[in-house]
């Protein structure tokens, strides 16, 4: 296991999650919320990266244009446009989401979530995504 790589993707991840909750400081959100709203990040992750996959087997493009493809449609349009066709939907079912600053707290998690696998993906599949 390549531990060194392990830990320099998980850190930044560690340090996230304790820095956005520490920024909560008069109504905190339960643990279990947050937890739950990373494991629905690291959940699409694996979703959004088989669309992704599938995406690109429809590229037609060849130099910038496969390079506008690949930014804009297949990472950020696909990554983002599920992150938050699932996000809002939750945020707003959440019924401890009484202030602007706790969708930005569980964005944040779910955003976490998403990265954490993303990662383990660079990591040890070594997968072009």
């Amino acid at each position: 296991m390549k531990l060194d790589l392990f830990l320099l993707a998980i850190i930044p991840i560690l340090i996230g999650m304790f820095w956005i909750r520490s920024k909560d400081r008069y109504c905190r959100e339960p643990l279990i919320h947050l937890i739950k709203f990373f494991l629905i990040g690291a959940f699409l992750s694996v979703i959004i990266i088989l669309l992704e996959n599938l995406l690109m087997k429809f590229n037609v493009f060849e130099g910038y244009s496969e390079l506008i493809y690949v930014s804009f449609v297949v990472a950020g349009l696909v990554e983002e446009g599920v992150k938050a066709l699932i996000l809002i939907p939750a945020l707003i079912k959440e019924k401890h989401f009484t202030e602007k600053l706790d969708g930005i707290i569980y964005s944040v998690f779910l955003a976490l979530g998403f990265a954490t696998i993303e990662n383990m993906v660079y990591i040890f599949l070594k997968v072009e995504i």
